[in-house]
């Protein structure tokens, strides 16, 4: 299917344009040139060259384009704001269905990494993390690769990546900081200079960050879960959402205390107990686990949790361990709700591999940071789609994420033969039609 763009699509015009009031008109038409592009270009690699060859449009540009990310003023920060108030509307709507009267509020946390060839070097964004979930052999058990972090909001079957940051070591911010002077800016934020300093921020401390964002935008009274792995199971976290009135879901490593006793220690411990066999669904399928439940205190952490202990067979293979403060939860729920996280795998999939959030080839830290705004925003476009079409029509099947590309593409395609056949009327040659359409 032909992917050139003569006119930007209307739903995407009305979704991101009230986004980028702080732009000027440039601005804006860069803007969404870079995300109607993103969004239909079916390119494995979405440089900004592949995207400008799909605009027909008359201020399409790839050099004007590189210039928009590296010396163009925009905030990226005012974006990503205006995208997550935008989300949140939506949530909104969403809360006050009768399908969702009560129905639990469930926030991701996630991290995951842009991977670049291990010979990248400069780009600002890049440098070698330690990769926890696919230990791939670029330096040992590291990956050169940007790394962001990312909150997710599930509702009732919708999914809505609503706020980022991107995460940069200790490390890269001493040797960036080695060619940059000023006043000091928070590293997840864009800097007003090029030169200004960045400071070191955890990937805790961005968490938090991103929570006191979403958290006034939250209904009062509704039931919050915030989900995560055993990667950001501080006590400084943990002790955050509850302060919230929150609960959380997550899970622990064996060697966490629970009243005292190591969790790796409790499975013989807590043998008189009958073993309860627990059914999970996710997109890859069904899986049993066998669990054993039990009550205790985390170190530093003052409230009772409930602690599920599981494993893929009663009597061998190792065992995974999850905590959750809501003690009214006991194994299936709290495995079935802590199953929703695999939603962001998909989210990150998609991101990267469909709308091309690693394909960034921009030197500085800003750049890289407008980048990553456009295609969160294109992201969020999708989501935000798909749950205004079902709010619309709530007796339909919701759609998918392959569903709204698809009829975007198709209404491109339906722009693009309307404006070949009024172009052939008005008595353009089939010559003059190909070097508009494909020019050299």
């Amino acid at each position: 299917m032909p992917n050139l763009i003569i006119q930007h699509f209307e739903p995407l015009c009305a979704f991101l344009l009230p986004l980028l009031l702080h732009m000027s008109q440039p601005q804006q038409r860069h803007a969404l040139n870079v995300v109607g592009a993103l969004l239909v270009c079916g390119s494995k690699h979405k440089t900004l060259t592949t995207l400008t060859a799909m605009l027909r449009l008359p201020h399409a540009d790839h050099f004007a384009l590189a210039d928009f990310f590296r010396q163009s003023g925009w905030c990226p920060l005012e974006v990503r704001r205006a995208v997550l108030t935008a989300q949140l509307a939506t949530v909104a709507r969403l809360l006050q269905t009768d399908q969702a009267v009560h129905c639990p509020v469930f926030l991701s946390v996630d991290d995951s990494l842009a991977v670049k060839d291990v010979g990248t070097r400069a780009l600002q964004a890049v440098t070698f993390h330690h990769d926890h979930v696919k230990q791939r052999r670029q330096s040992g058990k590291y990956t050169n690769a940007a790394r962001y972090v990312m909150i997710n909001a599930h509702i009732c079957g919708f999914s809505f990546p609503l706020t980022w940051r991107l995460y940069l070591s200790r490390r890269q911010v001493r040797r960036l900081n080695r060619a940059r002077v000023g006043a000091a800016v928070s590293a997840a934020m864009p800097a007003a200079m090029p030169k200004d300093r960045l400071v070191y921020r955890k990937l805790i401390a961005l968490v938090i960050e991103m929570l006191d964002e979403i958290a006034p935008k939250i209904p009062a009274g509704r039931r919050v879960y915030v989900l995560f792995d055993s990667w950001y199971a501080s006590a400084e976290l943990l002790n955050n959402i509850r302060a919230r009135g929150w609960h959380f879901i997550c899970a622990v490593k064996s060697n966490r205390n629970l009243s005292g006793l190591a969790l790796g220690s409790w499975w013989p411990k807590l043998s008189r107990q009958r073993i309860q066999r627990v059914k999970t669904h996710n997109s890859k399928g069904s899986h049993t686990y066998y669990t054993r439940y039990t009550t205790g205190r985390l170190r530093s952490v003052p409230q009772q949790v409930g602690a599920v202990l599981s494993k893929r067979s009663p009597r061998r293979g190792p065992i995974a361990f999850f905590v959750t403060s809501d003690l009214h939860l006991r194994a299936q729920g709290i495995l079935r709700y802590y199953a929703i996280r695999w939603q962001a795998e998909t989210d990150n999939f998609l991101l990267k591999q469909r709308l091309g959030l690693a394909d960034f080839r921009l030197h500085t830290i800003e750049a890289t940071l407008r980048w990553f705004s456009l295609v969160f925003a294109a992201y969020a476009f999708v989501r935000v789609r798909i749950a205004q079409v079902w709010l619309k029509q709530p007796s339909q099947p919701k759609q998918s994420f392959g569903d709204v590309i698809a009829e975007q593409q198709r209404w491109h395609l339906q722009r693009l033969i309307t404006f070949v056949a009024d172009q052939a009327r008005q008595g353009w040659s089939n010559q003059q039609l190909l070097d508009h359409l494909l020019p050299t």
